[in-house]
């Protein structure tokens, strides 16, 4: 079975500080299998200057005012060609090595491979994510154990759940992920990694993302939730910190 096309997606609103490493990331790895799509937000500062540079190795380039983070996702994977689809935040990047990893992982013609995660503080510390290799594992813990831009899914999948949610300010990744665990697909493990930076994360960001965190979980695990919900307090706050430390 031959190797499937990826696309990968870059969304960004004034992120001249690490835009230009995300890009080269992708590019040093890109071949005819691998398709680059960046939509940006309107930026004001040196960011589109900084993509000017590699107009000639991304294949879409976006740029406009849009409705927030998971409006700009949604342009961006509609474009998207590629069987499978991947979203790189603008100030992380790919490890070298990743994308040929996935590339060989999609002969098994799998419904998402997951890659791990390192996150790296603002000194350059790295920390390996938790992650879970086993199927069973993604679809019975109630926290999920990836963030999405260790995820390449198929297209037809994002597209069978019609994207990502713009009800939800900072948790539709979360949203959609649980919507795909929750059917019978079939995921792949590729021992490859993506880096995040962590940043962080304001009193209104916290309230916000836990609130949204909270719905999406009670909607997804309402009889788990009912039967453990000291323990979901406690895991949200704690999970809803962590991830909107990585996703800003």
């Amino acid at each position: 079975m031959m190797r499937k096309k990826l696309s990968i997606v870059t969304v960004v609103y004034n992120g001249e500080r690490f835009i230009e490493n995300a890009i080269n990331s992708v590019i040093s790895q890109k071949n005819e299998q691998v398709e680059y799509i960046i939509v940006d937000g309107g930026s004001t500062d040196s960011t589109l200057n900084i993509i000017e540079k590699y107009k000639n190795k991304i294949d879409i380039f976006i740029s406009e005012k849009d409705k927030g983070i998971y409006d700009a996702m949604n342009k961006g994977w509609s474009k998207a060609t590629g069987e499978y689809v991947a979203f790189l935040n603008s100030d992380d990047f790919y490890q070298p090595g990743l994308l040929n990893s996935v590339l060989n992982e999609t002969n098994k013609n799998p419904d998402m491979i997951v890659t791990n995660t390192l996150i790296q503080d603002g000194e350059g510390k790295r920390k390996l994510f938790n992650r879970v290799t086993r199927k069973e594992d993604y679809k019975l813990h109630l926290r999920l154990p990836f963030m999405h831009p260790s995820v390449f899914i198929k297209k037809c999948i994002i597209s069978k759940h019609n994207g990502f949610s713009l009800n939800y300010k900072i948790a539709s990744d979360c949203d959609l992920l649980l919507k795909v665990l929750n059917e019978s697909i079939s995921i792949e493990y590729v021992n490859a990694y993506i880096v995040m930076r962590l940043g962080g994360v304001s009193d209104v960001n916290y309230k916000l993302g836990r609130k949204e965190y909270r719905d999406i979980y009670f909607n997804h695990f309402n009889r788990k939730i009912k039967a453990n919900i000291g323990y979901v307090e406690s895991l949200l706050s704690h999970y809803c910190y962590k991830a909107i430390r990585i996703l800003k």
